[in-house]
């Protein structure tokens, strides 16, 4: 429920963004009946977007190993095994400049958040939680394929900094009678990732874009997170520092305008 809010509430912040920026656009300029230019030198972007995806690495793979073979009986005593899948989403608004053609300075504020679902089936009970959750920014380069035409493909490396939240095993620790979980970690580090956009221009500067971006998560343990499940044995982690990867489909709209 805590994920709904949130994302419905951020989708409502993201649409105000965009249908502002629409306003401010049609009021300020009066180029809305040329023909789309595409992407070149001194243009500005400005772009809401909303992505999902799959999550991997070393915690994903240790969440769902901690509860392989783990039972839960629902109270029509019916017993099944816990099988755990998991999802990422995000919400992203991005900035770029063109100093010169076919190359940008980009900038993106995102919210991104992993949530760690049950597979019970349709007929009982399931359960989501947040795994993961962060505000991030990124910087970095972008390169671009054409000049001036109607569409573009654009590939953007970038470099950021993340402040997090991470709550171990949210579903064990539900789920699992006798659990006693590790704490929940909050931290800041450092995060990297790429992606690759298709961009469609349209009269007046509408653009719209889908496209791929994969983001790395560094998570850091204040002490190593060595929870022990009490129906296997399994302990759950015996590091203190791990990784979160995620590869997202993207669907973005926006602006491009210049000087």
């Amino acid at each position: 429920m805590i994920f709904k809010c949130t994302t419905y509430t951020s989708l409502l912040i993201l649409v105000s963004i965009v249908a502002f920026f629409s306003s401010a656009y049609s009021s300020e300029f009066d180029e809305l009946d040329k023909p789309p230019e595409g992407i070149h030198k001194d243009q500005i972007i400005l772009t809401g977007s909303v992505s999902i995806g799959i999550p991997y690495g070393d915690l994903i793979s240790a969440e769902e190993k901690f509860t392989k073979t783990s039972t839960y009986t629902f109270e029509n005593e019916i017993t099944k095994l816990i099988y755990l899948s998991h999802l990422a989403f995000g919400l992203t608004m991005s900035g770029e400049y063109l100093p010169i053609d076919y190359i940008g300075i980009r900038s993106k504020l995102r919210r991104s958040v992993i949530v760690q679902n049950t597979n019970f089936g349709a007929d009982y009970q399931s359960w989501k939680k947040t795994l993961y959750s962060d505000y991030s920014v990124y910087f970095g380069p972008s390169f671009h394929v054409t000049n001036r035409k109607p569409w573009d493909i654009s590939l953007s490396p970038m470099l950021g900094y993340v402040f997090a939240t991470y709550k171990p095993t949210p579903i064990a620790r539900v789920l699992i009678d006798g659990y006693i979980p590790p704490p929940t970690q909050q931290f800041s580090s450092m995060t990297y990732g790429v992606d690759v956009m298709l961009s469609i221009f349209f009269s007046g500067g509408l653009v719209f874009q889908i496209g791929g971006e994969w983001i790395r998560n560094n998570i850091l343990f204040s002490s190593i997170p060595d929870a022990v499940n009490p129906q296997t044995n399994q302990i759950f982690y015996t590091k203190k520092d791990a990784t979160i990867d995620s590869v997202l489909f993207c669907v973005s709209a926006g602006y491009a305008f210049y000087n």
